[in-house]
């Protein structure tokens, strides 16, 4: 089959506008809000869970494991939903969420509980990739947008509260119920798909004739995997650059052979002739910007923060606060602007550029930096991101046939996903280069005795591994380690505790000119995109290249 097919589109006959449509876009959006909870609410309850289960070296991989699968699953799940329709992969992902759910919060150990991590994982997948793409069968792109604002802006609320929800439910509930509480909650929500979804099933002019690509599936699903871990290497620093290196290969090789399989595929997984499509291939780059944006935003803010002002975790972190309503704010002004004009290229333009603007103001800020101030200039960026993200859904679910709807929906969350993590990967990585750096230059005008002993480069490599912990508690284990004499010495303790600040502040502040600067590439980059209409009917196929 060719890579670009002429496409034809049997739309499906909308749900009637009756009280049933609200009822199922909430379903929607509580199965959405549930895959994105999942991903934060871990954050404050895992230190109870390792200290009642231990498995202390399982720690990180309880978020790893659902980072992974949910990411790795995203494209796969999109093609399944529109082959075999968006109602039954609702009901499979919701049903294995569920299981997965119970299960983990049964686990008896660390180990089980990362396993069950994975699977809720692939659940979360499916369930992001069609929760969305659901939507596109209940309206056409024109009224598409305020609803995928709303999606975005359900998205970011999600990731807010689960924090905060995960330390409240620990606290008066237990661990356990962490993971127990998703099943009230989503067998609510598992009735309402079964019951009021009402979406055409696809005929077999929509799905293929052929066996679906279970080949190309399994190739792009170890690549990922090996993208992922190989990006995850690189944030270790030097030390784990053979194993970066040998992850990367492993990503390249794999994604070359997916290419070469696809292009012989009857049914792909991933049909190529969307990556060569120019204004989608546009979309996906701006969308990877924005994933940028959130996740180094999230992850290097507070630890300016913690550096400049000493400000405790908790505390740096609710500096973030406005940056997450303004996200819901710019996806619902976003969304409710593109409904209203037809069209979507002038709310991402501007969007992207406000984003790019709120980033070199939070930057510049970053030099002296203040909790309003800096709280004030992340919501600049996140209004902007917030307007960009819907409307660049929009634009990439109207380029397609609406029996290509589900792969090009996962495909816009995988780009920003992907890009996000890739974007964390590099600039943390240049992050502990510089730390590492600017200590090794500066301990030794601190702790003469410590350059005396050539120790001086050892503690900035052991400093600058893990900065975030030792700004928790205090530098006597990392000075132990270097020159054990100075560990007991509280003057040195002081003194090596306010460089590490002060340098932090500094290198996360330079981090954030290097977002700022792509933010700017990626807002020119978005005036590229051609001034395209949104479709007002089901029917209307793929949009022509521009």
């Amino acid at each position: 089959m060719p890579d670009h097919p002429h496409a034809h589109s049997n739309p499906p006959e909308p749900v009637r506008r009756d009280g049933n449509l609200g009822l199922v876009v909430f379903a929607l959006a509580v199965v959405l809000f549930m895959s994105a909870l999942d991903q934060t609410v871990m954050a404050t309850a895992l230190p109870r869970i390792a200290a009642d289960v231990g498995g202390l070296e399982w720690y990180a991989w309880v978020f790893t494991a659902y980072m992974l699968a949910t990411t790795a699953a995203l494209p796969i799940a999109g093609k399944l939903g529109d082959v075999y329709g968006r109602r039954p992969l609702l009901l499979i992902g919701i049903t294995e969420f569920l299981i997965s759910s119970a299960l983990a919060g049964l686990a008896p150990s660390m180990e089980v509980l990362v396993l069950m991590r994975a699977l809720q994982g692939v659940g979360a997948g499916i369930l992001a990739a069609n929760a969305q793409a659901g939507l596109g069968d209940l309206f056409p792109p024109a009224e598409l947008g305020k609803y995928n604002g709303m999606m975005s802006g359900v998205y970011a609320l999600a990731s807010l509260v689960g924090p905060i929800l995960g330390g409240t439910i620990t606290d008066g509930f237990g661990w356990r119920w962490v993971f127990l509480v998703n099943i009230p909650v989503g067998l609510v929500a598992l009735l309402v798909v079964l019951l009021k979804f009402r979406p055409r099933a696809p005929s077999p002019h929509d799905a293929p004739r052929d066996p679906l690509d279970l080949g190309g599936a399994l190739i792009l699903v170890l690549a990922v995997v090996a993208a992922l871990t190989s990006m995850s290497q690189l944030e270790q620093g030097l030390d784990q650059l053979p194993a970066t290196i040998a992850a990367g290969v492993a990503a390249l090789l794999l994604g070359a052979l997916f290419v070469r399989v696809e292009r012989r595929a009857a049914a792909p997984i991933l049909p190529l002739w969307i990556l060569g499509h120019r204004q989608l291939r546009v979309i996906l780059i701006v969308t990877a910007g924005t994933g940028v944006a959130i996740y180094s935003a999230a992850i290097f803010t507070p630890l300016m923060l913690q550096g400049a002002l000493e400000l405790s975790p908790t505390a740096a972190g609710l500096a973030m606060t406005p940056m997450v309503f303004a996200l819901v704010a710019g996806g619902v002004v976003g969304g409710v602007s593109i409904s209203r004009r037809g069209r979507y290229k002038h709310v991402i333009v501007v969007g992207m550029s406000a984003a790019s603007l709120g980033a070199a103001l939070l930057a510049h800020h970053a030099s002296s930096p203040t909790v309003l101030g800096t709280a004030g200039w992340l919501g600049v960026m996140g209004f902007g991101v917030g307007m960009a993200i819907p409307s660049l859904l929009s634009g990439a679910q109207n380029a397609v046939a609406h029996a290509e709807l589900g792969v090009v929906t996962a495909l816009a969350k995988f780009g920003r996903t992907f890009g996000g993590i890739v974007g964390l990967a590099v600039l943390g990585a240049l992050l502990h280069l510089r730390l590492a750096a600017a200590l090794a230059r500066r301990l030794p005008e601190r702790l003469p005795e410590l350059a005396d002993a050539g120790g001086s480069a050892q503690l900035a490599e052991i400093l600058a591994s893990d900065p975030g912990a030792l700004l928790q508690g205090d530098p006597s284990q990392a000075l132990h380690a270097a020159q054990p004499q100075l560990a007991t010495d509280p003057e040195a303790i002081a003194s090596v505790l306010a460089l590490v600040r002060d340098s932090l502040a500094r290198s996360t502040a330079d981090l954030l000119w290097a977002v700022a600067g792509c933010l700017a590439i990626v807002a020119l980059w978005s005036a590229r995109l051609a001034d395209r209409e949104l479709r007002r009917s089901f029917d209307e196929g793929r949009e022509a290249p521009p």
